[in-house]
């Protein structure tokens, strides 16, 4: 196995799978990805597997968004970007923590991005980072709706995050379809929304 591999938190596979398993169940998936490094092959990655539209920060002149502060009015402006396609779901991918220099924390702080969100899933490579999302995020008061990433690699990972961290959890490359199930109903329950 590559490092890059063993270190990843599986955010594109989750979010590919995602896409993926929209698609199939007939709805229209756009998606993002708002913040990490060079991204290219990720939005490409997500048109291979049923998105619409894509965009992200390479759309916005940013190679990357190291120290580039409040994203939240670029993050805004790719969503309006794909809104014009009409979709029913927009997956967005955050890269690279909560914590750092990748600029997340500005997407969370923004109340309007945060109102908007049908469902959080959030992905770890280990027990500790899963915790440690967890706790981040409910001091901003927000909830974790699925723990996903290599921390669910086995069956023995997505048992303890729902036993000791009362957190659904699933794996996206085991089963892209229990996690999307995970989330459907809060899915549903906000295309009903309009979204000004």
């Amino acid at each position: 196995m590559r490092h890059n591999q063993v270190a990843s938190g599986g955010k594109t596979y989750a979010a590919t799978e995602l896409i993926k398993q929209a698609t199939r169940a007939g709805l229209k998936v756009a998606a993002a990805k708002l913040s990490g490094v060079a991204c290219l092959r990720d939005t490409l990655n997500m048109a291979d597997h049923g998105a619409v539209a894509t965009a992200s920060f390479l759309d916005c002149g940013l190679p990357s968004t190291v120290d580039a502060g409040d994203l939240a009015p670029m993050a805004k402006a790719i969503i309006a970007r794909l809104n014009e396609s009409t979709p029913d779901l927009i997956v967005i991918e955050m890269g690279d923590g909560l914590l750092g220099g990748y600029s997340v924390e500005s997407i969370f702080e923004d109340s309007e991005l945060r109102e908007a969100t049908a469902a959080l899933v959030f992905c770890a490579s280990d027990y500790v980072g899963a915790w440690g999302g967890i706790e981040l995020l409910r001091r901003r008061g927000i909830e974790i709706d699925v723990i996903a990433g290599s921390v669910t690699d086995s069956q023995m990972g997505e048992d303890y995050i729902r036993k000791e961290f009362g957190v659904p959890a699933a794996n996206a490359r085991r089963d892209g379809t229990a996690m999307f199930q995970l989330i459907s109903s809060k899915v549903e329950a906000a295309r009903s929304k309009v979204i000004a």
